[in-house]
């Protein structure tokens, strides 16, 4: 090879070694930059609801730290599937999130023509706190514990035999059937709009019992209208001491928690999803969040990393799957 060939090529190596070294340090700016546009955080639910309330407090910080706006997104209808399949659906550079609860990983289990799939179109980002329905009474029921509450509504389920939760297909729903499964039961269940209207219910006396969210009913069982008889998960919840755990009492399957998490588009560049998943757990922790959230009804989750939640929402949608299976719970 002559001399002159060998500097040609020197020379066009030169040129491409600087050109690659210039796209670096553009992509390295640009990831620096992040992020240079308002955000959006997705919630599939209507605006006023806990998962909302989260969404906008949450929200707020993440502006503070990152110095950039934050747009909570409301997009309610069909069991937070439109918001969920928008979100799977929009492009994954970083500028939209999503905040929402366990129906996530239910709704393939429930509904025929779900358009996403919840563990393959979606990154785990972080778990912001975990649900345990509670199984509540009014006060003038009385029962003082599960047990008594089976006796009596098999004795007269004229007048007991009802049993309510807070949405069809809802964690609540599922536990319900659960429950009237395997302790022979028999009950009507009546499914309602949210936690809300069904404790309304439960204490004029519409309905006799339901699974509600610990949240909502805590302040009338601090007023003595609302009593516990038990919480679903394996263990009791701090907010309920006294309450038993149905696991604790001898039920089956009733180890899964619900959740509240922060999700994003999969194809999310995994810098961004670090960075997101560090501000959020750094949020979590501060006393000032948690005392707001406290306020809310949530207890803040400070101990799950992103790795974590992502092995958590795997092993969730199997578990529900098969409890959804057992329970016999089809909804299209």
């Amino acid at each position: 090879m002559s001399l002159k060939r060998l500097c040609r090529r020197l020379m066009a190596a030169g040129l491409c070694l600087g050109a690659g070294l210039a796209f670096s340090a553009q992509a390295a700016g640009a990831n620096d930059a992040y992020p240079d546009r308002p955000i959006s955080i997705v919630v599939p639910f209507p605006a006023g609801g806990t998962t909302d309330s989260l969404a906008r407090l949450l929200g707020n910080k993440i502006a503070e730290e990152w110095k950039q706006t934050v747009v909570v997104e409301n997009r309610p209808g069909a069991a937070g599937m439109i918001g969920a399949t928008q979100v799977a659906r929009a492009k994954p550079d970083g500028y939209t999130f999503m905040i929402t609860i366990t129906s996530l990983i239910h709704a393939p289990s429930l509904y025929k023509n779900v358009q996403y799939d919840p563990v393959k179109d979606f990154v785990p980002v972080a778990l912001l706190t975990r649900t345990a329905p509670t199984l509540v009474v009014r006060s003038d029921m009385p029962v003082s514990n599960v047990k008594e509450f089976v006796e009596l509504v098999r004795k007269d389920p004229t007048k007991y035999g009802t049993l309510g939760n807070y949405g069809t297909g809802s964690l609540a729903h599922i536990y319900a059937s659960l429950l009237d499964r395997q302790a022979k039961l028999g009950v009507t269940h009546i499914p309602y709009k949210g936690a809300a209207p069904l404790t309304i219910d439960i204490l004029g006396g519409q309905v006799a019992a339901g699974l509600s969210d610990y949240n909502t009913v805590l302040p009338h069982v601090k007023s003595g209208r609302l009593k516990v008889l038990a919480v679903t998960g394996a263990d009791r919840v701090p907010m309920l001491p006294d309450a038993p755990s149905m696991t604790e009492l001898g039920f089956e399957d009733f180890e899964a928690y619900g959740w509240l998490g922060m999700f994003a588009p999969t194809g999310t560049p995994p810098a961004i999803v670090a960075k997101a998943a560090t501000t959020v757990e750094g949020i979590l922790k501060r006393a000032d969040v948690r005392e707001a959230l406290l306020g809310l009804g949530i207890d803040a989750e400070q101990n799950s990393t992103q790795p974590e939640f992502e092995k958590m929402v795997a092993r969730d949608f199997q578990t529900w799957a098969k409890l959804i299976k057992d329970a016999n719970i089809q909804l299209d």
